[in-house]
C-alpha cells in the first residue's frame, strides 16, 4: 500500500462530512473491502457544488492510479476549491458536519 491508500480514507471521511452517510456500507470488513473494491463514483446532492463532489470521488476511485498520488495533492485540491469558491459554497448541513 501507499499514499494512496491514505488518500481513499480521507476521500471516505471527506463524503462523510458530505453527505452524513458512510461511503460503504457492510456487515464486516470484508464486505466493506469488497465494495470499496468496486466503487462507483458517489452522487452528491444537488445544493452541494459539483467540485467538491469531483474530489470525494477521485480521492475515492477504485483504481489506486486514479487516485490523487499522495495526501498532499489532495489538500491542495480541497484548497483551491475553497479559494475558488469559498467556504461559502457549502451547504449549511455540510458546515454544521465539519
Amino acid at each position: 500500500a501507499d499514499e494512496r491508500t491514505d488518500v481513499y480514507l480521507l476521500g471516505a471521511v471527506l463524503h462523510e462530512l458530505l453527505t452524513g452517510e458512510r461511503r460503504h456500507a457492510g456487515g464486516s470488513l470484508l464486505a466493506v473491502l469488497a465494495a470499496a473494491s468496486r466503487s462507483e463514483p458517489a452522487r452528491y446532492p444537488p445544493e452541494l457544488p459539483p467540485e467538491l463532489g469531483e474530489i470525494a470521488n477521485r480521492a475515492c476511485a477504485a483504481e489506486p492510479a486514479a487516485r490523487y498520488p499522495d495526501v498532499r495533492s489532495f489538500r491542495a485540491a480541497l484548497v483551491e476549491f475553497l479559494q475558488r469558491r469559498g467556504a461559502r459554497a457549502l451547504t449549511a448541513a455540510a458546515r454544521e458536519r465539519l
